[in-house]
This record gives structure tokens, sequence and C-alpha cells, in this order.
């Protein structure tokens, strides 16, 4: 499949409000000085730009921003929730894309029992 058949389905109105979808509720806890409140209000406005940027190649990441926590090291990077909901978009059609090409013992680690069912299924 070529590129552009894929940055299409990325760029396309259903995979976008998946990824919109997604990272609202990956989000809804963040504080209310976060970008996702305003992207949320904005989003009907913005989604056309994301789509033209995206078709027309010029769409750029931003980077990353770091956020004071509670954590080990006090800090955590996020990507801001743009280029969060374009990641989730790439991600899900990636997802389709490759799956019939993932070999059997391919798996994740948490999932269907991790490392050990692929060494053993071999």
């Amino acid at each position: 499949m070529k590129s552009s058949v894929l940055l299409t389905q990325v760029a396309s109105s259903e995979i976008l409000e998946k990824a919109f979808l997604w990272c609202c509720k990956a989000r809804e806890n963040f504080p209310d000085n976060s970008d996702i409140w305003l992207l949320r209000e904005r989003w009907d406005s913005i989604k056309p730009l994301i789509r033209k940027h995206l078709l027309d190649g010029s769409y750029r990441f931003s980077p990353m921003l770091r956020y004071r926590t509670n954590c080990d090291d006090g800090s955590r990077a996020v990507w801001d929730a743009e280029d969060a909901r374009v990641i989730k978009a790439i991600s899900l059609v990636l997802t389709e894309y490759l799956k019939p090409k993932l070999s059997k013992q391919c798996i994740h680690p948490s999932s269907t029992g991790g490392i050990q069912a692929s060494i053993t299924s071999s």
C-alpha cells in the first residue's frame, strides 16, 4: 500500500474523530490549564487545519512538554494534545495495516501471556 493512501486514511475525518475521543478520555484528569481543554473547545475549527497539514505534508510535531509531577524523577514528558491525536491516528491506521503481517510470535509483553507465551509457542 502506498504511503499516500495510508496518509489519506490517517487524515480521514473518521480516524481523526477516533483519535480525538481517545485523547479526550486519556487526558480527562489533566489540569485546567492543560492544552487539551483548549483543543477540545476548538476542535471543530482545528480539525480541518490538521487534515490540511497532514495531506499537504506540512504537519510538524511540537517539542514534547515537561510537567512537574510526584513521580520518581519529579517530571513527565508528554506530547501536546494536537500531536497526541495525530500520533493516535497514525497508530490506528498502522495497526490495521500491519495486523495481518505480524508473526504469531510477535506479541506485546502484557498481552496473551507475554514473553513466556511467545517462547513456548515457538
